[in-house]
């Protein structure tokens, strides 16, 4: 009796999930290639997102000095066996400001840090 219960329970989980998904629409994909373009960095690809967008990266470094400020975006790498990677110089790699409850999604993206300030090591090296 209990075990069907919760059978029951499950599948009425279930098919909310479901409906919610259905209704769930993203507003716009953008692709970033940085050898093809015509959009080819992670800023501008932010700036054409709108809300509820899914930014997909092509293998490679990016960088981001522009907040992320429209919520439900997604950034998620384009290819599956590809590795994609944020990287920071100075402050954080990736600054995301937005209101309580509203979400960014990051799916397999690797964030890391150099620690160097690379407009002073250009200016050491001229």
């Amino acid at each position: 009796m209990m075990q069907r219960k919760l059978r029951d329970l499950n599948r009425s989980a279930e098919y909310v999930y479901d409906q919610m998904l259905k209704n769930f629409e993203y507003s716009k994909i953008i692709e970033v290639d940085q050898d093809r373009g015509p959009i080819n960095t992670l800023e501008m690809a932010l700036d054409f997102a709108e809300e509820n967008s899914i930014i997909r990266l092509t293998q490679g470094v990016y960088t981001c000095n522009k907040p992320i400020t429209k919520p439900g975006i997604t950034i998620e790498q384009r290819d599956k066996d590809t590795k994609v990677i944020i990287i920071g110089n100075t402050g954080p790699v990736i600054n995301v400001k937005l209101l309580k409850g509203e979400l960014v999604v990051f799916k397999r993206i690797i964030f890391a840090h150099s620690g160097i300030k690379l407009s002073e090591k250009f200016k050491e090296a001229q």
